[in-house]
């Protein structure tokens, strides 16, 4: 069996001011191929990725 092992990378963005984020953080953004983001409830839309929008 052969198992690939991929790589998951957590970034926290803060506050809320998408320039507080870290220079790494911005960089580790712009080169992920998928990006997975948490939302509160179905209806709402993520904050944390509302956030980072311009960045991406």
């Amino acid at each position: 069996m052969n198992m690939n092992k991929g790589k998951l990378i957590g970034i926290g963005v803060g506050p809320g001011d998408p320039e507080l984020l870290t220079v790494k953080a911005v960089k580790t953004l712009e080169s992920v191929p998928v990006i997975c983001a948490p939302k509160s409830s179905e209806k709402k839309p993520s904050v944390a990725l509302s956030i980072v929008q311009g960045i991406l």
